[in-house]
């Protein structure tokens, strides 16, 4: 602090072991410019006395960048075309400048709160003016595809040639929805339509923001059902043949088969059951496809019975099932030929005897086999058959073969 008007010598320089040789300009003036932060040590000299005195200074480095908050992360929805950008900064004067790869700006990019129309990632750059130092941070714009509900088509169908559309779900959208199908002149908040048609048809969807989806959906035609049988066949007895049932649409697509009646059936519900009719049967099948449509066809099986050998005859099959119908197996034969059944037996395939008769009158099914066996009907399958005639000329002839038990 030297007086006024005295007459003093003046030297600025780093403290020994400082850092520091940031004097740029007055280094033996009272008021040096220095740029770089350290001790640096003044030394003021009387030039009248010679005596001397010397002071310390720190300088300082103010590194601190400024606080810069580019704001909270923006959603361009629907309906909305832009969105304004909430930056702020502690800075003081200084720059302002937005940057992003996508563009988007709509107006200035450097002021704090811009605006933007487009998704992306925006960077806001601010500079301090007190120190130079520059402060950064982003923010993310996402477009939010706006939510809408989903239609459900019943299509027609044979038992209800009427179908339906229904919009269901749309949660978290932008509620309420309204719903037209004349192309937009006019809408409803009611999203059931019913009592349709098949064809095409064109479904607008709003939501509260004004936005809209377009649902395009065909109801298809309910198709009918064509079947095909071969036609009427014979077999000999105990034989069987294959009903081959020919569809104009795939097997998948059928809901329901019912053949009739189912005696001599292996499968009544399948498509193509194997026939084995005791004598000669007409069939009507009865399909229903997953569409509600119903069709039948007929076929009618001949079974032609051998003639007997010597007047004598004994069936191949029987169906022991007490339909009244071929539930009794038993020698048929001319009684003019024939005077007596000395003996009739039937065998398993292990040799089991499961029916003997001996004095039985020929025709008479009342004494044949019933197809049990020690009180339970037997399982299904071929057995054998050994009889013994007696003629009317008293000659007596053995016989033998086979017979199937269906059901």
């Amino acid at each position: 602090d030297a007086p006024p008007g005295s007459d003093y010598a003046w030297a600025f320089e780093p403290a020994p072991g400082a850092v520091g040789e940031g004097i740029i300009s007055g280094p033996i003036s009272q008021a040096p410019w220095v740029n770089l932060p350290g001790i640096y040590t003044v030394t003021v000299t009387s030039n009248g006395t010679g005596c001397t005195a010397s002071a310390s200074v720190v300088v300082a480095l103010d590194s601190v960048p400024p606080v810069v908050d580019a704001g909270p992360t923006q959603v361009l929805a629907c309906g909305q075309s832009t969105v304004t950008l909430q930056g702020s900064s502690d800075a003081v004067g200084g720059g302002v400048v937005w940057f992003s790869l996508s563009g988007g700006f709509v107006g200035s990019s450097n002021v704090l709160q811009p605006t933007v129309n487009a998704p992306g990632t925006y960077i806001l750059s601010v500079n301090d003016a007190g120190n130079g130092c520059t402060g950064l941070d982003s923010v993310t714009v996402s477009e939010a595809p706006a939510v809408f509900p989903v239609p459900v088509a019943t299509a027609p169908t044979c038992a209800k040639p009427l179908g339906s559309i229904a919009f269901g779900g749309g949660d978290g959208g932008a509620l309420p929805y309204v719903y037209s199908m004349d192309g937009g002149i006019s809408f409803s908040p009611d999203g059931q339509f019913a009592d349709l048609q098949a064809g095409d048809y064109e479904f607008i969807v709003q939501d509260a923001n004004g936005c809209e989806q377009t649902f395009e959906l065909n109801l298809a035609e309910a198709t009918g059902l064509t079947l095909s049988l071969l036609p009427n066949a014979s077999i000999e007895e105990g034989g069987s043949l294959q009903l081959s049932l020919g569809l104009d649409s795939l097997a998948d697509q059928v809901a329901t088969v019912l053949w009739s009646p189912a005696d001599g059936l292996d499968c009544p519900a399948c498509l193509r059951p194997t026939a084995r009719p005791l004598s000669d049967q007409t069939y009507t099948v009865v399909v229903t496809n997953l569409q509600g449509c119903t069709a039948s066809a007929t076929v009618t099986i001949t079974v032609a019975v051998p003639e007997a050998e010597g007047g004598i005859y004994v069936p191949n099959a029987f169906s022991p099932n007490a339909d009244g119908l071929n539930d009794m197996l038993t020698v048929f034969a001319d009684e003019k030929l024939v005077a007596n059944i000395v003996s009739f037996q039937v065998f398993s395939r292990w040799g089991e005897s499961v029916f003997e008769g001996f004095g039985l009158r020929p025709n008479d099914v009342a004494t044949g086999w019933d197809g049990s066996h020690r009180g339970k009907i037997v399982d299904l399958g071929v057995y054998a058959w050994y009889a013994v005639v007696e003629l009317t000329s008293g000659e007596k002839k053995v016989l033998k073969g086979d017979v199937v038990v269906v059901r």
